[in-house]
């Protein structure tokens, strides 16, 4: 389902629908559930319905719900790229919504923000979108589009070939380049960072078991054993991916990524992302639980990362200390891929609270953080109160604000 909130003319205008994807309509018609889930994924059961519906698309048996890069739920994320807006979920083709404000002004107005003034809004599905055929690889929950160019950059990984699929497109949907870059294993790849001349790509160990489905134990496991390691590639695919290699973590939300300089001067890829040393998928439903056994340690934290592009070193160091987790980062969008200075996170409950409802309540929010990622302190916190709780947040700049140089000051720059 979708949600919008309209603000204009000092009023409010909401609406939600769910979002008509191929799959969901089939179901509906057949009027029961028929497409695996991912969180049947944990038994027995659910790796038998997958070997089965693997045997069935082969002959054609799916093809009501949409097909090959068409049967997802469109349900994780939004995107909004060449005047158009989209649904996105990270095994799929970007699902395209029509936006539409007082009866009609369109997907194009109220993306650009043009939306004239009055209550009404309405999110209609228009259907699956391949880029006119030149995209052939589903696209993760994270893309990212470049504000100073229009570029967007689509990734996503295929846990079958044990890669990702990278594809550059400019600001009018033409394709400029792609590349496949093969992982260590079949590895989630959830969100990835990107500056302005690179993307950098996640090759951290958690990974894709399905014959742990036999033994009662969710798909994808995190295995400490293993490093994390970051392929960084240029933007239109020229030269070889450099790899770089950190202690093992996983990073489901990055914050932001730049072309930037070591302190020696040298040239650098600087990083910043929500970093957990360890994470466990729960078994009864698709968040992730973020404290493991009661351990704070291992819960996600603001950190920096550097990889220094002239001698091949990279380094990791936490921003928050142990009893501050947070996630969900978000960034002026007018700063991706380029320095920024605040960014905002929401924040869990204290250590101990979040560890004994670990397995119950894990993701939901205690409040939200306003940190500065240029002095690197923390210079706000809003908690939500003991009785109430929330999720991820928002930054909207105000009207006709236009990012500050060198990664943004006061006000809402940055």
């Amino acid at each position: 389902m979708v949600h919008g909130v309209r603000l204009a003319g000092g009023r409010a205008a909401y609406c939600n629908r769910y979002v008509q994807t191929p799959r969901l309509q089939e179901e509906v018609r057949r009027g029961r559930a028929v497409a695996l889930r991912l969180g049947e994924l944990a038994a027995p059961a659910g790796l038998a319905k997958m070997l089965l519906q693997l045997a069935q698309r082969c002959v054609g048996y799916y093809d009501d719900l949409g097909g090959a890069l068409r049967a997802g739920t469109a349900n994780t994320a939004l995107l909004l790229h060449a005047r158009r807006a989209f649904a996105l979920v990270e095994s799929d083709l970007p699902f395209r919504l029509g936006l539409e404000v007082d009866g009609g002004a369109g997907a194009a107005t109220a993306a650009a923000g043009r939306a004239p003034p009055g209550p009404a809004l309405e999110v209609r599905s228009l259907g699956h979108d391949d880029f006119d055929g030149q995209l052939t690889h589903a696209v993760s929950a994270h893309p990212k589009v470049d504000p100073r160019t229009g570029e967007l950059l689509a990734l996503c990984y295929d846990l079958q070939r044990a890669r990702v699929s990278y594809t550059l497109f400019d600001k009018d949907r033409r394709r400029l380049a792609g590349a496949h870059v093969p992982l260590t294993n079949a590895r989630m790849v959830h969100d990835f960072p990107a500056t302005a001349t690179k993307v950098i790509v996640p090759d951290l160990p958690l990974e894709f078991r399905p014959e742990l489905a036999a033994r009662g134990r969710f798909v994808f496991q995190f295995d400490p054993s293993k490093p994390a390691r970051y392929g960084v590639l240029d933007r239109r695919c020229e030269g070889e991916v450099r790899w770089f290699d950190l202690p093992g973590h996983y990073v489901f939300h990055y914050v932001n990524a730049w072309d930037a300089a070591t302190a020696a001067g040298q040239p650098a890829v600087r990083l910043y992302g929500c970093v957990a040393r360890r994470v466990e998928l729960a078994l009864d439903r698709e968040h992730p639980t973020l404290l493991e056994d009661g351990d704070a340690a291992a819960a996600p934290r603001l950190a920096r990362i550097e990889l220094n592009l002239a001698d091949g070193s990279s380094s990791l160091e936490y921003l928050l200390p142990e009893d501050l987790p947070a996630e969900f980062p978000v960034i002026h969008q007018g700063y991706v891929g380029s320095e920024t200075r605040y960014c905002y996170l929401a924040y869990y409950h204290d250590a101990k609270a979040e560890a004994e409802v670990a397995h119950r309540e894990s993701c939901f929010f205690a409040g939200w953080l306003k940190y500065d990622l240029r002095a690197e302190r923390l210079v706000g916190k809003v908690p939500f109160g003991p009785t109430h709780t929330g999720g991820e947040v928002f930054f909207a700049p105000r009207d006709g604000a236009a990012p500050a140089p060198g990664g943004g000051g006061g006000g809402g720059g940055g």
